[in-house]
């Protein structure tokens, strides 16, 4: 049933780092295999720091990040 709320932490921040690292754990993987990793808002801020090389996506522009 749609109820309008979310079904468990909202994924952004930690909660999405934590999400990652747990598919990373599943998979046999180490957060360390995270190779790239695209945001487009302040909530992806820890994904992007995790990954080797980030970029930030607004509207038309792809800026990377400095790791």
């Amino acid at each position: 049933m749609a109820t309008g709320r979310l079904d468990g932490a909202n994924c952004r921040g930690a909660e999405k780092v934590r999400r990652i690292a747990q598919w990373c754990e599943e998979a046999g993987l180490t957060l360390n295999a995270v190779e790239y990793a695209y945001g487009d808002s302040n909530g992806d801020k820890e994904m992007l720091e995790l990954a080797r090389q980030s970029f930030y996506v607004a509207k038309d522009e792809l800026t990377e990040v400095p790791s």
